[in-house]
């Protein structure tokens, strides 16, 4: 009645007006999207609060998760079919905010006392590394089950309530998943660039923990007041609720059993879309010199383009009349463009140099940076991740012809597509780059796309099966077309290097790229295409060297020696050598550069044949806080402070650790690159080392210098120091390095304790 009319009042015609989303369900689509982002800040948390346990390597990464993803894959499968029989969806969905929120106030508490938990089965039960590294991952999955369950059951749950018929499926699920996942996106910034930088890990999660349980006791509270948009629209016409609540569309006979093959497609898009991430954030980390603020960037590009791609698609799904097509043409461009993709990275590498080289001249600025690496994540995967993002309401369409219940449809997609996830992230990151490398794995991700392509293709085109096998015939030649190219394209931009230098060993593993490069007459040991972790260069052996021997001078009786971070070998030669040390432990998390350190074996004096030498792959921090042994001597070798993972071995936590495991009159050693630290993070580190050591002492050793750490006054004998330079094999050593007497280390002395506070 009070609706505008056009005309006269002969036939009287309302004016078409613009569908207009109701506020209430608009409120609550906003809520929905800041319970994502909560989401993503508790990722991010839990796996920094994880590290230390597991340790900074990608294998941490890599079961933390799939442990993660697992949970969601058991919400979305579970709820997805208990909301259909059950009450309301908004109080099932108020309830599973309040258990999320209560559970992260709760998480801290368990996560302090989970690695004493790792010591005690360690020390008591195995020292295996495989043995533990599978008690710690069942640790993590019954830690974070529970959670994770209730943060995947909120898609089904919310999609039930806004899509009671399923022919609206596509478009809402896909609505649904876009905003959940750009709340993603602005969870993964605002934790990584804001909350932890300003609030710390503890204020952090109890913000996010507090925004759970408000959005949860609000939708109890207001529940009542908020429409979908089909009981808007049907307003108060018992007709036209039932018309929206109750309409089914007709199916072809059979078409129910072939809907079924998309999920099984799904979870293999699902698994390309992660080994994609785990690849493509590894390449640009050699691109970007693998911060933490690069790795924020890259997953925030990653969530914003599916984020995108969904709610793009979400306009024209349920308009489509073949949605298998269009899934199949998405999979194939996606599989191609994988493919295809090494040689846009080496372009973009090659660009990425000069403009930072030219940007740290004009605007040195850690915004500008910061900013050249998201516009870089951007033009790499924007494209394949706004189809990654369409591929998911076009899976919900299709399997909506397979049931009627539209929760039931979205949990068992989106269930389907994380366990995919969850092979993606945990084989790729586990398994083919260490085995295959970073091309092996990428050409195995872009068959499941070719896969789930030619499947869709022959499941849902129509025709016969002569027609079928027609179509696989024409697209065979094409895939092997583009295998066949992708088989000479290189992944880590050989061709980048300088000039005159030649690669004699390349090697690719969890850990990252490890190189030795062969430039004139010398060999540099080189990690991730950016980090010299070591030369046969006169200057650096005579370095390297004197690096080696300073702790060994500077302790009275060192029998227990421990050093994190082997390089070329050479800085550790002096301990093996060295005849007071009766036990000589290497941790290196990399067993690329351990293979890499055989090519320096005459300079490292054949330190890995050792028999004192005892190597322990795996990171350092973690073995440090497993193992019963105690030691004279902990050294802490040259490390990058800005990568990924590597600030956790500058923590007072760290640090503490450090002097537990200390015999009494042991001293730690932290080598530091100037080159690497600004002023302010200088002072930091210093202040946080004298913080546990009340004895600091500086040593200069040309751009690096070491802190050297004690509970007590360093005492120095220099007839002592004559005498442990004395024997024949050291002297020999030494003398041939230019080094041959004490003077020559105790010289570059920079300042003691009084002039570090």
């Amino acid at each position: 009645m009070n609706a505008p009319f056009q005309g006269g009042l002969k036939g009287l015609v309302p004016v078409p007006q613009k569908k207009r989303l109701p506020t209430s369900s608009a409120v609550l689509l906003f809520l929905f999207s800041v319970s994502g982002a909560c989401a993503l800040v508790y990722q991010v948390l839990w796996m920094r609060s994880f590290i230390p346990a597991f340790g900074v390597g990608v294998y941490a990464t890599s079961v933390i998760l799939a442990a993660f993803m697992t949970g969601l894959a058991l919400g979305s499968f579970s709820f997805g079919r208990l909301v259909e029989s059950r009450g309301s969806p908004l109080k099932i969905y108020a309830r599973l905010q309040i258990g999320i929120g209560a559970y992260a106030l709760l998480m801290p508490f368990a996560m302090v006392r989970l690695p004493y938990l790792y010591r005690l089965i360690h020390v008591h039960w195995s020292e295996n590394t495989n043995v533990t590294l599978l008690i710690r991952f069942a640790a993590a999955f019954v830690l974070l089950l529970l959670p994770t369950t209730m943060m995947g059951a909120t898609l089904p749950v919310m999609c039930k309530f806004f899509a009671s018929s399923h022919s609206r499926i596509g478009r809402e699920s896909g609505r649904l998943y876009a905003l959940d996942t750009f709340g993603a996106v602005t969870g993964t910034l605002a934790a990584g660039f804001i909350l932890i930088p300003r609030l710390g890990i503890s204020r952090t999660n109890f913000l996010a923990a507090s925004l759970n349980l408000l959005i949860g006791f609000l939708v109890l509270a207001f529940g009542g007041r908020f429409r979908s948009p089909v009981q808007t629209t049907a307003g108060g016409n018992p007709r036209l609720k039932s018309r929206a609540g109750g309409r089914t569309e007709k199916r072809a006979p059979g078409a129910g059993g072939i809907s079924r093959w998309i999920l099984p497609l799904i979870a293999c898009s699902g698994y390309a879309a992660l080994s994609y991430e785990v690849i493509w954030t590894r390449i640009l980390s050699i691109i970007t010199f693998n911060t933490v603020f690069a790795f924020t960037s890259m997953l925030a590009t990653f969530l914003a383009g599916i984020a995108l791609g969904s709610y793009v698609c979400t306009k024209t799904v349920d308009r489509m009349k073949n949605p298998w097509i269009w899934f199949a043409v998405l999979q194939f461009i996606i599989g191609a463009y994988a493919l295809l993709s090494p040689l846009l990275f080496a372009d973009l590498a090659a660009y990425f140099y000069r403009v930072q080289i030219a940007a740290s001249i004009a605007d040195p600025s850690w915004g500008s940076f910061v900013l050249k690496q998201f516009l870089l994540a951007g033009l790499i995967m924007l494209l394949p991740t706004l189809l990654m993002g369409a591929s998911f309401p076009l899976a919900c369409k299709i399997y909506a012809s397979a049931t009627g219940k539209t929760a039931a449809v979205v949990g068992d997609v989106f269930g389907s597509d994380t366990l995919g996830a969850i092979g993606g992230s945990a084989v790729t990151g586990l398994v083919l780059i260490p085995v295959l490398g970073l091309k092996g794995g990428l050409m195995i991700a872009a068959a499941m796309n070719f896969l789930a392509a030619a499947v869709a293709l022959c499941v849902g085109s129509p025709g016969g099966a002569k027609r079928r096998l027609y179509r696989v015939a024409v697209l065979a030649p094409i895939l092997m077309g583009f295998y066949l190219f992708a088989a000479n394209v290189d992944v880590t931009f050989t061709h980048l290097t300088r000039e005159g230098s030649e690669i004699i060993f390349h090697h690719e593993d969890a850990a990252g790229v490890v190189e030795v490069f062969r430039e004139r007459d010398h060999l540099f040991l080189i990690t991730n295409r950016l980090h010299n972790e070591g030369s046969n260069s006169p200057d650096a052996i005579y370095w390297q060297t004197k690096q080696g021997y300073l702790p060994l001078l500077l302790h009275p009786n060192p029998e227990s020696v421990i050093e994190i971070g082997l390089g070329a070998g050479i800085g550790f030669a002096p301990v093996v050598l060295y005849d007071k040390v009766k036990n000589a432990e290497m941790v290196e998390i990399s067993p690329g550069v351990v293979k890499a350190a055989a090519f320096f074996a005459e300079e490292n004096r054949h330190v890995l044949e050792n028999p004192k030498m005892n190597l322990k792959l795996g990171d350092g921090r973690n073995h440090l806080f497993l193992t019963s042994n105690t030691y004279d001597l902990i050294i802490l070798g040259l490390l990058t402070p800005y990568r990924a993972g590597v600030g956790y071995l500058y923590t007072r936590e760290f640090y503490l650790q450090c002097r537990e495991k200390l015999r009494e009159n042991g001293l730690v050693v932290q080598w530091l690159a100037l080159s690497q630290l600004t002023t302010d993070n200088l002072r930091i580190i210093a202040n946080t080392f004298q913080s546990v050591f009340p004895y600091v002492y500086v040593w200069d050793r040309g751009y690096y210098i070491a802190f050297v750490g004690l509970e007590q006054e360093l005492q120095l004998d220099m007839r002592r120091l004559h005498a442990a330079l004395g024997s024949a094999s050291i002297r020999e050593d030494l003398e041939s390095r230019g080094l041959n007497n004490p003077y020559q280390f105790l010289a570059p002395f920079i300042m003691g304790p009084a002039e570090v506070r």
